[in-house]
């Protein structure tokens, strides 16, 4: 059944979304934030928000890799221009800002494989 048979750019996103889960979650407890984030930062519950806001839009795009390729690769391309918009925000209002499009690459290159396995799966054109 190819519902529940994953491929490996699925296989990496899970990791990759575990390992974002495990940073979002460790960023809510109030004893492990100070090595998250740097003290005396402004604006820190609104990235902390957002920072919750975009793994819920990283997850959609997992989600949608289960239907399809170049929808997941799209949402998870949308994910890190997002990811951009979020760090100069926080670059902009004093809050930092400057490691997250690094930590995100991973899902960029998740997001353009998926587009280039849709083409690569597409039945050629007569």
């Amino acid at each position: 059944m190819r519902l529940f048979r994953a491929s490996g750019l699925q296989v990496a996103t899970g990791i990759y979304g575990l390992l974002y889960l495990a940073f979002a979650v460790l960023a809510l407890i109030p004893a492990t934030r100070s090595l998250i984030i740097e003290p005396g930062r402004g604006s820190i519950v609104l990235e902390l928000l957002f920072t919750q806001l975009l793994f819920l839009v990283f997850l959609v795009g997992f989600v949608a890799s289960w239907r399809s390729r170049l929808l997941a690769g799209m949402i998870l391309l949308l994910w890190y221009i997002l990811v951009w918009c979020l760090e100069w925000w926080s670059a902009r209002y004093g809050a930092g800002g400057d490691m997250g499009p690094v930590l995100a690459l991973p899902g960029l290159m998740l997001g353009i494989l998926f587009i280039v396995s849709w083409f690569h799966r597409r039945p050629p054109r007569s």
